[in-house]
């Protein structure tokens, strides 16, 4: 097989890994061996010998009657901003040296961004294919999934490599490929519909939160329907019961929504990824004068592909729903604003009024006792003088 020559030089260098002592993992295999048992989390006396063992057997050569499979899972994300990944540096080394991987793999680990690409692996100093290696970061918000696999594509034997933020992750999707073995070893690419379905429902979830803090705004204004009211609790009429309250959670809900549609959309690439990759491999295949997948492999995995993608349609029309929905929101909202502006200077003015006719008044006032005081006065000093002159 071929590598990058500046794989040799990087490999884990960069990467924020665990120590000898933090390093913890999953492994299981599809064979009839004494491996470790699937659900069981390696410690650091078990984890390099292990990881050895199961390389070697997805490696080995031999007519198999079905296809090698080996599963590696592990939990953290080495992107900043995030914990580290629960692998020691050996055991990371090792993984990169069975998936032949080229230094891309450094950045997609130390970046945020979402990924998708395909790696051709060639016998060492050929130009025959003999693998194929996947290598994507899912995302979901905060919580992204690492994945690599890499296929044999003379006998479809496969690696998978998982890592995950959170164990809960990785536990249901190294859960579903142990339960899924006999599908994988007829198509591996089989592992995306788990990875479609696990993220689809976390983020419905977070969609009907988000949906919720939209029509909550929408009761609070009034600018619904009555069988579209929310019963609020107290506590959130008084959260939101100024329109600056109303308007922040609109603006996070907004910023939550825009994240949900570049997440959304990703997904839509990734259902032309999976369709592409297994063209891919059928194709390399058949120049190997191999066997293609069966029509009932390929319409399967397309029919699995298809229903979440339809789901997922479905997500992303909602979401551009909630984003309309929440626009108009933030009008009704700015226009209470002003509304509530222009009685406040309706009542300055009336105001200013009142001020303007009280001192009016007393100008009034002031104008007749100065009268008073030009008429008055001139006739008081006359007398005042007589009196004097008198005197």
């Amino acid at each position: 097989m071929t590598m990058d020559p500046e794989a040799a030089k990087g490999r884990s260098d960069g990467l924020r890994l665990a120590t000898q002592a933090e390093c913890r993992f999953k492994c299981w295999t599809n064979s009839e061996h004494d491996f470790p048992q699937p659900d069981v989390w390696l410690g650091e006396s078990q984890h390099a010998i292990t990881l050895d063992l199961v390389l070697r057997y997805a490696q080995g050569v031999g007519d198999a009657k079905t296809p090698r499979l080996v599963a590696i899972s592990t939990s953290g994300d080495p992107a900043p901003r995030h914990g580290k990944l629960q692998i020691n540096r050996g055991c990371f080394d090792r993984l990169f040296e069975s998936f032949a991987m080229t230094s891309y793999i450094s950045h997609v680990l130390t970046e945020e961004m979402f990924h998708l690409s395909r790696h051709t692996i060639y016998e060492e100093g050929g130009e025959k294919p003999t693998g194929l290696v996947l290598l994507m970061r899912i995302p979901r918000n905060s919580q992204s999934i690492t994945l690599l696999i890499r296929i044999s594509l003379r006998d479809m034997s496969t690696i998978f490599f998982i890592a995950a933020a959170q164990e809960s992750t990785v536990d249901y999707l190294h859960g579903r490929i142990v339960s899924a073995a006999s599908l994988l070893e007829q198509n591996p690419l089989f592992v995306l519909g788990f990875i479609l379905e696990e993220r689809l429902t976390r983020y419905w979830a977070h969609m009907e939160e988000l949906m919720l803090r939209v029509n909550e705004v929408e009761t609070m204004t009034g600018m619904v329907q009555a069988g579209w009211k929310r019963h609020m609790l107290p506590e959130s009429v008084e959260r939101l019961s100024s329109f600056d309250s109303q308007l922040k959670q609109l603006h996070a809900s907004h910023m939550d929504l825009c994240h949900c549609d570049t997440f959304l959309k990703f997904f839509m690439n990734l259902d032309v990824f999976c369709r592409e990759t297994l063209r891919e491999i059928d194709d390399q295949r058949a120049d190997l004068g191999l066997d293609r997948m069966t029509k009932q492999q390929t319409a399967q995995f397309l029919e699995l592909v298809g229903f979440w993608m339809t789901r997922y349609r479905y997500m992303h029309s909602k979401v551009q729903e909630m984003l309309d929905r929440l626009r108009t929101q933030v009008s009704v909202v700015f226009s209470h604003i002003a509304q509530r502006d222009s009685n406040i200077n309706l009542k300055v003015a009336s105001d200013s009024n009142r001020v303007a006719n009280l001192a009016a008044r007393d100008s009034q006032v002031m104008k007749t006792i100065a009268v008073l005081t030009l008429t008055f006065l001139p006739t008081t000093l006359v007398t005042y003088g007589a009196r004097e002159s008198f005197t």
